[in-house]
């Protein structure tokens, strides 16, 4: 598992966007999202960008994510949950220029899974 430690590099990495489709599978957004739903989320709109194989025409030729962070990785996702709750629902700068068509609804999805604990 790779998974930068320091501040300033996890911010750094929601800055460089995501990828996925336009569908988001959410559930009723009067329950909290569970972490599936939340995965299912980053899989759609953050792996094209920060995961082991980045297929964004920006990071997929480096070998390595956009700043080292990948969310491919279960436990990344929980450790990094308050940036990507920053980056995702406060900011609302990531997906970078919203280049993955990130839904109100799927940041809405994400923000109950946060408020509700961000269990895994």
């Amino acid at each position: 598992m790779r998974l930068s430690t320091t501040p300033a590099l996890a911010a750094a990495v929601i800055l460089a966007g995501c990828g996925g489709g336009s569908d988001n599978g959410a559930k009723s957004s009067s329950e909290a999202a569970d972490f599936a739903e939340v995965k299912q989320i980053v899989e759609r709109r953050c792996f094209a960008c920060h995961s082991k194989e980045p297929t964004h025409e920006d990071f997929k030729d480096l070998g390595v994510p956009a700043a080292s962070l990948y969310l491919d990785d279960e436990q990344n996702i929980i450790t990094l949950k308050r940036v990507i709750y920053q980056r995702v629902v406060e900011v609302k700068d990531m997906p970078a220029q919203n280049a993955t068509g990130m839904t109100q609804e799927e940041r809405d999805r994400i923000a109950s899974w946060y408020d509700a604990g961000a269990k895994p």
